[in-house]
């Protein structure tokens, strides 16, 4: 039996991050808000990482648990995967922050979508052996019953990463 590949398991990571950290771009993992399922491993590693963190809120699903918080005024979510190891955070930011290029891009290419939502990637594991793409943008554009899923770094450009149609995302 063959193994994933690197680049396979680069997009699989990058995709449970995304649903992890933002509700709205995947549908249906409903969040449990009990911190007594937490792991001691996560909330330590997350005590020690953002150890100036405020407003706490842990949440656990069946694939990964979550720190929402505020550092420096900023939204920000830590993700750990069930056995407490950080995966990365990322945060909420709106459209006016996203970078020019972005805008540009959008504009040409989904003029006739809305924008929803987007989340920068604020940090990595330092042992990860994941591509470094702190500092890149996946943003939720909507039109009528479709939802585009896109991301964006100064290096890459602007890139679609999957389409959801309504009756797609229902099944989800």
């Amino acid at each position: 039996m063959k193994s994933i590949p690197k680049h396979m398991k680069k997009l699989l990571f990058a995709t449970l991050l995304t649903i992890a950290s933002v509700a709205g771009f995947a549908a249906g993992k409903v969040e449990k808000k009990d911190d007594s399922k937490v792991t001691y491993s996560a909330k330590k590693q997350f005590e020690q990482e953002f150890e100036k963190a405020q407003n706490v809120k842990w949440s656990v699903t069946e694939d990964y648990q979550k720190a929402r918080f505020t550092l420096e005024g900023k939204n920000l979510t830590a993700i750990y995967d069930l056995q407490g190891n950080y995966l990365g955070a990322t945060e909420f930011v709106e459209f006016d922050t996203l970078p020019e290029g972005a805008k540009k891009q959008l504009g040409k290419h989904y003029k006739d979508y809305n924008f929803s939502e987007a989340i920068l990637i604020v940090g990595r594991p330092s042992n990860s052996y994941q591509t470094d793409d702190v500092g890149s943008y996946w943003i939720n554009l909507v039109k009528d019953d479709k939802q585009v899923y896109l991301t964006y770094s100064d290096s890459t450009g602007l890139s679609l990463f999957k389409t959801v149609t309504a009756s797609k995302s229902a099944k989800n």
